[in-house]
């Protein structure tokens, strides 16, 4: 997810940005309202988490603000309040301003993660209490990852090595399948990255292998150059992906 973080704490700062971005999400951090307004002209975000005691313009007039942009264009950003203090009624004030959902602080991690997962999915159902399936990163996906792997960071740092060694491999030999028109040979490379990215719950690269992994098993190769850039982009994100994870991951925990 693309976050921004709205808090004129330091500290806070800090520790959320340590949270998300450990986690594999992007976050922005605004100091202000007035600054989260000014990045919101020229930027979009998949949820914004705001601080409600701010100087200058507080979290429920920031919120009634980027709430009017939206009037009329079918946009509607989750925004999770955060505060340090909340008296009786303050959250229904809170959601009737605009906002999806509240946490106090200091934020648990558990239940923040919780919380933005299930606005990703649908604003709407954290409000009515609808349980909802937490969705799945195209890219990567290090929580549900590591989940999978009953929370070895150590296997899933040796499975991203493995993996980054055979991507490689298997993309110019879909590149040959294609260029040499043999289409098992793309079928059988393709299924080979297709199950690669598999361990990493990459689901992007998954979705355009099998795509060719499909064309190669029918044997009709037309639009295939087309399904390879795409692919070729999937690839792009996760190799940065990854290569964002084992440059803050790279040392032994």
């Amino acid at each position: 997810m693309n976050i921004l973080l709205v808090e004129d704490n330091p500290i806070n700062q800090l520790l959320t940005q340590r949270l998300i971005e450990k986690r594999g999400d992007t976050l922005v951090v605004a100091k202000s309202g007035r600054e989260a307004l000014a990045i919101l002209e020229n930027r979009q975000f998949d949820l914004i988490l705001m601080d409600i005691q701010m100087p200058e313009m507080s979290g429920i007039e920031v919120t009634a603000a980027i709430r009017e942009k939206e009037e009329g264009t079918g946009r509607h950003i989750p925004i999770i309040a955060t505060t340090a203090s909340a008296i009786k009624g303050d959250k229904d004030r809170w959601l009737e301003a605009g906002m999806d959902a509240y946490l106090a602080k200091p934020i648990d991690k558990d239940t923040l993660f919780e919380t933005m997962d299930m606005l990703n999915c649908s604003s709407q159902a954290l409000k009515n209490g609808v349980p909802t399936a937490r969705p799945i990163n195209r890219v990567f996906d290090m929580a549900m990852a590591l989940e999978s792997l009953d929370g070895d960071f150590d296997l899933l740092r040796e499975i991203i090595g493995i993996s980054l060694a055979q991507f490689s491999k298997h993309m110019q030999n879909i590149q040959d399948g294609i260029s040499k028109e043999d289409s098992k040979l793309l079928e059988r490379a393709a299924h080979a990255l297709k199950g690669a990215a598999a361990n990493l719950l990459a689901s992007g690269v998954m979705q355009a292998a099998s795509q060719l992994e499909e064309m190669g098993r029918t044997g009709s190769l037309t639009g295939s150059k087309e399904a390879l850039r795409s692919l070729e982009e999937e690839m792009e994100k996760l190799q940065l992906s990854l290569g964002k994870f084992e440059k803050e991951f790279a040392q032994p925990r």
